[in-house]
């Protein structure tokens, strides 16, 4: 398999391959386009995803015009040294903990 190079003019003036026409006649006739590699998402896994992509970046969803607030908090070195090996994003993980255990009541 060769490897193909296009300046960007040439992507601009290379012809389509997708056959608009056809495209534009079935979605007038109201024919529902299905495009199995890519199906569509209901409003529910749209939040979903965001939801879990969130998460996995240790962010947490404040209502509108709420914003976090910087503080000043003192660990002792060990526990600072195990929460920054933990990765990226450490503080905000923090954060949502301490939300999940006030919300439980045990903090």
């Amino acid at each position: 398999m060769a490897i193909v190079r296009f300046t960007k003019e040439e992507l601009r003036n290379k012809p389509s391959q997708s056959n608009w026409a056809l495209v534009e006649k079935l979605i007038a006739e109201g024919t529902e386009v299905y495009d199995e590699d890519n199906p569509t998402w209901t409003e529910e896994e749209i939040k979903k995803a965001l939801c879990e992509r969130e998460a996995r970046l240790g962010r947490s969803k404040l209502p509108d015009g709420e914003k976090k607030q910087g503080t000043y908090i003192r660990f002792t070195p060990q526990v600072l040294a195990y929460l920054r090996a933990s990765g990226k994003n450490w503080q905000s993980r923090v954060s949502n903990k301490i939300e999940e255990l006030i919300a439980k009541g045990e903090l």
